[in-house]
């Protein structure tokens, strides 16, 4: 059975217990601070309820859960209703929305060309919108496809690049997509006036953490290189129906650690320099989510969320615990057991 099998056997026995959801209703929405540039701004996330990500209704990626919160098709009106649930809740002041769908807001498959210029007619009428980030796959990032979200606000692209190696992402990840795909995206997002955000993968399946490591940092650089305005290191969790979580109940994945984000921003932002390196440890301190020894994992996420704000390695070069000694000789163990394999010649 091929990785693509698997997945869309697991995702479909998944897919049987879920119940069926309202299309007026978003999957989600809360506020929160972000940084942006060199200014901290009021942060109000929503994640739209859409028919799910285009790859999901193959196959599908190892490591995400997020199609189970998808409905049926929607339209204009559900997504004009599902925005006015979420806004309704939103501060009274200026807001930087990051709207997202889990797949790509750009995709008209996923979201009608109709239910994606209602969107910006609602962004419109409301007024306190003066930041907007959207989710996207590379592939649909065209001057075409932004110009239909076009409004009266600050545009940001962010997308899921997860790995700059083609083979980590097609192996590990199962999306088809290339690293030249995704420098097409980041310049044609640029031409139109949009700033880009990219998403990097922290310890995706089949990767050891010494590997994964260096593969998140050369990933970062990257994108930098490529043009990338700023750079989100996501931390691999353990969604439900998904490879991860087989994996996971076998005892063949643990998530990263979080001193392994640490290492891995803080290489990052070496070479970032005034260019935004951010990450939020979601799921921290759970058996599906990063972690160190359950003693530190509070401060150590907190670290992470501190650095994401104030850009300071120092934040995170404040943080200790004893176990950063048994991470230490782990990542030296690792290095030194996998047998040697394509994937592991990563170089960070």
């Amino acid at each position: 059975m091929t990785v693509a099998e698997l997945v869309r056997e697991l995702r479909e026995k998944r897919r049987e217990r879920e119940r069926p959801k309202d299309p007026e209703e978003p999957s989600a929405h809360w506020p929160g601070t972000d940084r942006v540039g060199h200014d901290v701004m009021t942060s109000y996330t929503v994640i739209l309820r859409t028919r799910g990500c285009r790859l999901a209704s193959g196959s599908g990626c190892t490591v995400c859960g997020y199609p189970f919160e998808g409905t049926g098709g929607v339209g204009a009106r559900e997504v004009r209703r599902q925005l006015e649930t979420a806004l309704a809740d939103a501060p009274d002041e200026s807001l930087y929305l990051k709207l997202f769908t889990s797949g790509s807001l750009l995709d008209e498959w996923e979201l009608p060309v109709d239910a994606q210029r209602a969107v910006v007619e609602a962004l419109r009428s409301d007024g306190r919108v003066a930041r907007l980030s959207i989710e996207t796959l590379p592939g649909f990032v065209t001057e075409e496809t932004l110009s239909r979200i076009d409004g009266p606000y600050e545009l940001e692209v962010a997308t899921g690049l997860e790995t700059s190696s083609d083979a980590v992402r097609q192996l590990c990840l199962n999306k088809a997509l290339t690293f030249e795909d995704y420098a097409g995206a980041v310049e044609a997002a640029r031409g139109f006036g949009a700033d880009v955000k990219t998403y990097v993968l922290l310890k995706p399946p089949f990767l050891p953490e010494p590997t994964a490591l260096r593969d998140a940092v050369r990933s970062g650089i990257d994108a930098f290189d490529a043009g990338s305005e700023s750079v989100s290191l996501n931390l691999c969790n353990v969604q439900r129906g998904t490879l991860v979580e087989h994996l996971h109940r076998r005892g063949e994945y643990r998530p990263p650690w979080l001193w392994t984000a640490h290492e891995a921003v803080r290489r990052i932002k070496r070479y970032a320099g005034d260019r935004l390196v951010i990450s939020d440890p979601v799921a921290s301190g759970k058996k599906r989510g990063p972690r160190n020894c359950g003693e530190c994992d509070d401060s150590a996420a907190r670290a992470l969320e501190r650095f994401s704000l104030e850009q300071e390695p120092s934040i995170l070069d404040g943080a200790d615990c004893s176990c950063k000694t048994e991470w230490e000789q782990r990542l030296l163990l690792e290095e030194h057991t996998h047998h040697p394999n394509p994937l592991t010649s990563i170089d960070g």
